[in-house]
């Protein structure tokens, strides 16, 4: 429990994340690139700017997004060290009510593995 976790995401991927990770983890902040939620609370704990991050002694930041990968890179980007970065598969992103459908596993490769957005896929069926 010593170990300093940011949880990037404050949508229902970072949600699911604490959730899961709560009782094990220390988390010391949020963080989410809508100036909206910045030096709000979330579960009580801060949520604060990307640029903040390198103001944070942390061990670890899970990044709970469908960005996930556009989300890493703008992190290491930052100087963020990529051992630091953890990306949360989609059976805590999204909880484990679809784990076994195939709804469920060809959404989760779509935007976790591929990181094709849903839309464009439609739109080329057409």
């Amino acid at each position: 429990m010593n170990k300093k976790k940011i949880i990037f995401g404050c949508g229902k991927g970072g949600k699911n994340s604490y959730n899961y990770i709560k009782d094990k983890s220390n988390v010391i902040a949020f963080c989410d690139n809508d100036p909206e939620k910045w030096n709000k609370k979330l579960f009580g704990i801060r949520i604060v700017s990307p640029s903040d991050l390198t103001k944070l002694e942390y061990n670890q930041i899970i990044i709970s997004s469908q960005q996930a990968y556009r989300i890493k890179t703008q992190l290491l980007a930052k100087g963020i060290p990529l051992n630091a970065l953890v990306i949360h598969n989609p059976d805590i992103l999204l909880g484990s009510y679809y784990r076994n459908s195939f709804i469920y596993n060809f959404v989760s490769y779509i935007f976790y593995y591929v990181s094709i957005p849903v839309f464009k896929i439609i739109s080329f069926l057409k």
